[in-house]
């Protein structure tokens, strides 16, 4: 309910507007009104003159802290041209006081209201100056704090520093009253100290100190003196193996010298100094740490192997040597006779001794670990082995393995890595360079398709590389990383860059980078201009300038520098939103700020699976956690995760990838793919770029006069055994004349459009009539279905072109054709199963796949072979089946085979060679079968370790052999 004055008020307004605007007068403007406002009504409009007209309705609202005084608070134009009231507003309590610097609390008695009393205190070592009570009193200019000023003056005080010699300082914090210039400063006041380029005290670079309640600064201000350190040859010569870049002469502040030892003796200790001045551990020195010593290398103990096998060691110094042997029934798997390198590591690879009876090959224990209850082990299908190192070492790899079915294990193989545990430099870089250049190499084929069973019928084009590459590097520059070494990092990230190539090349690869310590800063975004190389090279050389621990600390705080990466950089890279994504992470520490700091493993899981990047970390000295690395990296960590000794080796490590040539012709490898690593039971799967380099794609091209966009005719497989080699089954060349054969290698997809746009590099000729080789006892039966083809050019290896290894003479049958473990076969062949009824020649075209497809498929035994022929096979042509050069593949159900168009392709697994590597060594050629994927029927096979010696006669051992 409206107030009745109001209400009157409004009805009144309502008869008197009319009349004024019958009269044309009206009230002027209200009287402003302090602490309050005025609300007008809808008819309060002021005319030409500025009056309101008569019955215009004006509301009063007053402040908070503030109260109606002198009438009510609505008002309106009278018929007497005036307003009916003058109400106004009045302080209803004084405002709040302000507390003196250094003040205590304020205290109220009674409040702030008229008659409320203030009482004001100072801290401890302040005296209150002034009126200790003050009163809040009505005053013509209103309420106010009735009282003198009021202010805590310091009982002691901090003498200003004036000018300090080889430094600068600056005020922080301070009272109110307090300038640069003063004589004095009360406690509390802080002060910043910057000691000049080349100077340095003995609590650093730069400093903070307070004035203390006592009148002394706190802690003291310090002294900054020109850093010149003295060369330390002479002393150091005394050091026994010690050796070092150290001249004769003066260093200057932020200088490094690097340490080595001899070939045989490691540092103990960092493997560099600084010269950094005066330290609060070492205040009289100049030079940083303590001198190196270097120690004789040992290797750990080699351990021993399990199932009875024996050992013998000789001795664990440099160039001892530790032998193994296995019991009876056993076979050694790995290096027999392993050597202590100057390194510390032993040569060869793991030594186990395995049995026919285990389903997966024995893993073996890494040096400086165990296998827990290993004395229950057998390694069957399903069973879990698990691992743990000893105290000072860590783990590296996968903890708890299991024995698959392809008999393979899972996981990567575990291994123990203490401190002073690193791979050979030059390893390192052929590891990295491996992977680098995959990323710069074009990929042959990625699809964009669909993934139905006929595989895609588009453009074979991969949308994540036509929209490039954007990598993002993360340096370490925390405290422990002098200027010099931070100078390492960047030039292994300009070598990398050099590699890859920019924006302006192929890969169309944008680069951004960011630094970190304490806290995260970016330097430079993948958005951000980058016509050339030379631009990103440039970009990378500034930022030895661009950051100050002023700006980002001292600490490691590796996880907020993965969450800028992901929370910044990556959506300023909204353009492309497909392109691949690698991050290249270089660091010397571990983590050290963990109290509300985004955690590493989880900020890397992050940018893993929501964004799909490749994280590659790459870890420098002694002191890096290398459990925290690899929790950030991606996997498989071989290709991932690097450790160095030191910034020293990082430099090397620029020059060797720079330098490098890597060699793609050993034999076996393809890019990740591995049976002990990815356990694919494959029913006729998409195939990716990269998983079998050696598989090749014959055609007929028979060059139709006058036809610009005509393909040639697909026909069969094969598979690259040497630089100008394939090898293929003798049945597929039945139409096509020899000069007519084309050879694609790199191959995926094999679609029309795809065919148009392939880079005709990678397709070859055959060398003349004589070129194809035929079994010369292939026959209508199709005994000896093997063919070899040598091609005009020799194949450019890379890391999607890549030779399969051929049986050695090391491997016997038992192991080639184990019925217990699946090989693998590749192919663009039918995709639908289908029946001949009857007939022996299978003459109908039918479709192929666009796409390679890869399906394991069981070995039969020969008893399971010869029922199926003579059982379920009904055409007359082959009659008996042929073990001595043959063998037989596939499911009795039916449903998954290799099908027409597969012929000639590779049957493979992946085997342990002699020296202990894990190679993809091809067993057979897919040769015949009546029908495709029928109940019953299994597919024929050639049998490839029949035909050593005749490949070998044709071609050469050192063009398959495993070296």
């Amino acid at each position: 309910m409206k107030h009745p004055v109001a209400k009157t008020a409004i009805s009144l307004a309502i008869l008197l507007t009319a009349a004024s605007c019958a009269a044309g007068k009206g009230c002027p403007a209200p009287t402003p009104i302090v602490g309050g406002r005025y609300e007008f009504g809808t008819s309060a409009k002021p005319g030409a003159d500025g009056r309101y007209p008569r019955g215009s309705l004006v509301f009063l609202d007053c402040m908070k802290g503030y109260k109606l005084q002198g009438g009510e608070s609505v008002i309106y134009c009278t018929e007497d041209d005036e307003w009916s009231g003058s109400p106004t507003c009045q302080e209803s309590r004084c405002a709040m006081p302000v507390r003196p610097w250094n003040g205590r609390e304020i205290r109220f008695r009674r409040g702030r209201q008229v008659g409320g009393i203030a009482i004001f205190r100072c801290m401890e070592g302040f005296e209150l100056i002034g009126s200790r009570r003050k009163r809040c009193s009505r005053t013509p200019q209103g309420l106010k704090w009735e009282g003198g000023m009021t202010e805590c003056r310091a009982t002691n005080s901090c003498a200003n520093p004036d000018a300090l010699p080889g430094a600068n300082w600056t005020l922080v914090r301070s009272d109110r009253r307090s300038h640069r210039d003063d004589e004095t400063f009360s406690p509390n006041t802080k002060i910043n100290i910057t000691c000049w380029p080349g100077y340095v005290s003995s609590v650093g670079q730069s400093i903070q100190i307070t004035c203390g309640m006592s009148g002394e600064w706190n802690p003291p201000i310090p002294t900054c003196q020109e850093v010149i350190c003295p060369s330390l040859l002479e002393s150091e010569a005394d050091i026994e193996h010690l050796q070092s870049n150290m001249e004769n002469r003066t260093y200057r502040l932020g200088e490094v010298v690097d340490y080595r030892c001899d070939a045989g003796y490691r540092i103990l200790g960092k493997t560099w100094r600084e010269c950094s001045g005066p330290s609060f551990y070492f205040p009289n020195q100049t030079w940083s740490d303590l001198d190196p010593i270097c120690s004789e290398i040992e290797c750990p103990d080699p351990g021993y192997i399990q199932f009875g096998g024996s050992r013998y060691l000789e001795s664990t110094e440099v160039g001892g040597s530790v032998h193994f042997r296995c019991r009876s029934g056993y076979s050694l798997q790995g290096t027999a006779v392993r050597y202590c390198q100057s390194d510390g590591q032993w040569n060869g690879t793991l030594t186990t001794c395995d049995h026919e009876r285990f389903y997966c090959p024995n893993p073996g224990i890494p040096i400086g670990g165990r296998m827990v209850n290993s004395h229950l082990a057998r390694f069957q299908k399903g069973e879990r082995v698990s691992y743990e190192c000893d105290r000072d070492k860590a783990l590296i790899g996968t903890a708890e393995i299991e024995c698959l079915e392809s008999g393979g294990w899972s996981g990567e193989p575990p291994t123990c890595q203490g401190p002073n545990d690193f791979e050979d430099t030059l390893k390192i870089a052929a590891r990295l360079g491996y992977n680098i250049d995959s990323l710069a190499i074009t990929q042959p084929q990625a699809t964009i398709s669909d993934n139905n069973s006929t595989g895609p019928s588009g453009r074979f084009i991969d949308l994540g590389y036509t929209q490039g590459m954007d990598i993002y590097f993360v340096f370490d520059a925390s405290g422990s990383i002098p200027r010099a070494h931070f100078q390492y990092s960047l030039d292994l990230a300009k070598a990398l860059i050099s590699k890859v190539g920019g924006a302006d090349g192929p890969r169309r690869a944008r680069y951004g980078a960011c630094v970190f310590a304490s806290e995260a800063q970016v330097s430079f975004l993948v958005s951000d201009p980058q016509p050339s190389v030379d631009i990103v090279l440039t970009l990378i050389d500034e930022l030895i300038d661009q950051h100050s621990p002023d700006e980002i600390g001292r600490g490691t705080a590796t996880g907020k520098a993965l969450q800028l990466v992901h929370e910044t950089m990556i959506p300023a890279a909204h353009d492309r939103p497909n392109a691949k994504k690698y991050l290249f992470l270089f660091t010397d520490g571990n983590t050290n700020m963990h109290a509300n700091v985004a955690l590493p493993k989880y900020e890397a899981e992050t940018l893993r699976e929501r964004f799909k990047v490749q994280i590659h970390c790459i870890g420098v000295g002694e002191e890096i956690d290398r459990n925290e690395l690899q929790e950030i990296a991606s996997h498989p960590l071989s290709e991932h995760l690097f450790f160095i000794k030191n910034h020293g080796e990082m430099n090397l490590l620029a020059q060797a990838i720079t330098r490098q040539k890597l060699d793609y012709s050993p034999c076996g490898y393809n890019q990740g793919l591995s049976d002990a690593v990815t356990p694919r039971i494959a029913g006729g799967e998409h195939a990716e770029s990269g998983d079998w380099p050696w598989q090749v794609a014959l055609f007929c091209d028979q060059n139709i006069a006058g036809c610009d966009d005509c393909v040639p005719t697909f026909f069969c497989g094969g598979s690259l055994i040497a630089r100008n080699w394939v090898l293929s089954a003798a049945h597929c060349f039945k139409t096509c004349d020899v000069q007519d054969i084309r050879v694609y290698t790199g191959i995926i997809d094999k679609s029309r459009d795809s065919l148009l746009q392939f880079d005709p590099t990678k397709v070859f000729n055959l060398d003349g009539d004589d070129a194809l080789i035929m079994h010369e006892a292939f026959n209508r039966q199709l005994d000896n279905d093997i063919a070899l083809l040598r091609l005009s050019r020799n194949v450019t290896f890379n890391p999607y072109i890549r030779p399969i290894c051929l049986p050695q003479e090391n491997m016997g049958d038992e192991e080639l054709y184990s019925t217990n473990k699946e090989p693998y076969v590749a192919g663009w062949g039918a995709t639908d199963p289908y029946d001949l009824e009857g007939d022996c020649l299978d003459d109908t075209y039918r479709p192929t796949s666009p796409v390679l497809k890869e399906l394991a498929i069981p070995v039969r035994t020969d008893k399971e072979c010869r029922d199926s022929i003579q059982d379920h096979f009904r055409c007359s042509i082959v009659t008996a089946y042929k073990p001595a050069i043959a063998f037989c593949a596939g499911y009795s159900e039916g449903n998954l085979d290799a099908c027409k168009g597969d012929s000639g392709g590779p049957v493979m697994r992946q085997l342990r060679a002699a020296d202990g590597s894990r190679r993809w060594v091809q067993i057979g050629i897919v040769s015949w079968g009546e029908g495709c994927a029928q109940e019953g029927r299994y597919g024929i096979y050639t049998r490839l370790s029949a035909y050593k010696e005749w490949i070998h006669n044709r071609i050469g051992a050192p063009a398959y052999a495993i070296m």
